[in-house]
C-alpha cells in the first residue's frame, strides 16, 4: 500500500471541501483538489483497475472546477442573462453528481483493497462512511 497516495487523495478533499474565500476569491479552488484525486487515481489504477472508471469523471470535474476560483455568488451577478445562470447551475449540478460518483469508485476500491489485505474491518467501515455520508448530503 502506498501511503503517498492517500496523502494526495487526503489534501485533494481538502481543496474540495473547503471553501475559503476572500472577496470573491476562492484561495482553495476545486480543480486543485481535483488534480490531487487524478493523480492518486492514476497511481491507484496500478493496483486496481477498478479506479479506472473514474479517472475521466475527474478529468471532466477538473474543468469544471476552475469556474470555482470566482464564488459562485459572484459569478452569478456578473451573469445577468438567464440562459447563462441556468447554464451556470446546470454545471453546477453535474459537477456535484459527478464527485459522488468519483467518491463512491475511491470508497469501493479502497475497501477492496483494504479486504484484500485482510483489513475487512476497515473495508467495512469505509462503506458504512459513505452511506452516512450520503445520508447527510441528502
Amino acid at each position: 500500500m502506498n501511503k503517498g497516495v492517500y496523502r494526495y487523495l487526503f489534501w485533494g478533499m481538502i481543496y474540495i471541501f473547503l471553501n475559503i474565500n476572500i472577496y470573491f476569491l476562492n484561495v482553495l479552488p476545486n480543480f486543485i483538489g481535483y488534480i490531487y484525486v487524478f493523480y492518486a487515481l492514476i497511481k491507484l489504477s496500478q493496483q486496481k483497475e477498478f479506479f479506472n472508471k473514474a479517472k475521466i469523471p475527474t478529468v471532466i470535474l477538473i474543468v469544471l472546477g476552475i469556474t470555482d476560483i470566482l464564488e459562485k455568488n459572484y459569478l452569478y451577478r456578473l451573469v445577468e442573462l438567464q440562459d447563462l445562470r441556468l447554464l451556470l447551475e446546470f454545471l453546477t449540478s453535474l459537477e456535484s453528481v459527478l464527485f459522488l460518483y468519483v467518491l463512491y469508485v475511491l470508497c469501493e476500491g479502497i475497501s477492496t483493497i483494504a479486504k484484500d489485505q485482510g483489513f475487512s474491518d476497515i473495508a467495512n467501515s469505509i462503506k458504512r462512511m459513505f452511506k452516512i455520508f450520503l445520508y447527510f448530503l441528502y
